[in-house]
């Protein structure tokens, strides 16, 4: 598919967004539609990115021939996750040895000033540039404005996981997480929910006879049935005479680019209120 289809699909995308949602009277479910189709147009521009610059890459090599350069960066565009594709070529080479600082490298500057205009590190709402990991550790959040964050409509971490009895059960409680995680693990668990999926909480994905198709978290897998728990916290059950296939996704049902909903102050706040929730 050419890049310009990637952007028209998007563009799509955004369009019917709001019309979609001013129909839909159930808050949790306007969350978690709303996150779910940005993340969805984030993954397609992306795609459409990733096209643009291995075109660039191309032509800056003879016809038929990749330099090492473009080399790394076909492999980086291919790795999936916020590790892979063109940041991973930002942050350093692929593989191999860094050329010595005294042999200039136009070429591979050339590519990397591309990137970063083209493919810039995760940004937070309207496009700030969200600060690395290790500065955001230093940054004081505030406990009271995080808790809002979190139960607000977007990024919606209220519709799948509870604290204190308060929201829906669908990924893990978090009512004690500060004690289990560092804030650097906090961080890292909603820029890369994929990185690392709590035993018990993988994802499914269910073909009936029926042609219908269920998702959700494995919650009991008997002799007879599945039951599986899908983003509304339901739980419905399934005779396995009744199912084609099962497979297990390797994504976690959480979306990746949550921060992408928030500012850099919202993103803070909320990791602070998540680390200063401990046993008592």
């Amino acid at each position: 598919m050419a890049y310009a289809a990637h952007f028209a699909i998007a563009d799509n995308v955004i369009t019917n967004l709001a019309t979609v949602v001013a129909a839909t009277p159930d808050p949790i479910l306007v969350g978690q539609y709303t996150g779910f189709a940005a993340v969805s147009a984030v993954t397609v521009y992306e795609l459409a990115i990733k096209e643009v610059f291995f075109d660039f890459a191309q032509r800056q090599n003879r016809p038929g021939r990749l330099g090492a350069d473009s080399q790394r960066l076909a492999r980086a565009s291919r790795r999936p996750g916020p590790r892979g594709g063109i940041a991973a070529y930002v942050s350093g080479p692929i593989g191999g040895t860094p050329a010595p600082a005294s042999r200039p490298e136009p070429k591979k500057t050339a590519l990397k000033t591309e990137a970063a205009k083209i493919l810039p590190l995760p940004t937070s709402q309207n496009a700030q540039a969200l600060p690395a990991p290790a500065e955001l550790l230093k940054m004081k959040g505030d406990v009271m404005h995080g808790e809002a964050v979190f139960y607000r409509q977007l990024p919606g971490c209220f519709a799948c996981h509870q604290v204190k009895g308060k929201g829906t059960q669908v990924g893990p409680d978090l009512s004690e997480i500060g004690s289990k995680l560092g804030k650097d693990a906090i961080i890292e668990a909603i820029l890369e929910p994929n990185a690392g999926i709590s035993v018990g909480y993988e994802t499914y994905s269910l073909e009936l006879k029926s042609g219908d198709e269920a998702y959700g978290l494995l919650t009991s897998d008997s002799a007879d049935e599945i039951a599986i728990k899908d983003l509304k916290g339901i739980v419905t059950r399934y005779k396995k005479n009744e199912i084609v296939s099962r497979r297990q996704l390797k994504t976690s049902i959480m979306p990746t680019g949550l921060q992408q909903s928030m500012t850099v102050q919202d993103f803070i706040d909320l990791v602070e209120f998540l680390s200063s929730l401990k046993k008592p």
